[in-house]
């Protein structure tokens, strides 16, 4: 298993649950 691979994952999955918890901010608001 590539390590790169995983480390382009977790950055993915990072930006994915940044932008989620924005919008869930933008909502309570």
């Amino acid at each position: 298993f590539d390590r790169d691979i995983l480390r382009e994952v977790v950055l993915e999955a990072r930006d994915e649950i940044r932008s989620m918890a924005d919008a869930l901010a933008k909502i309570r608001k």
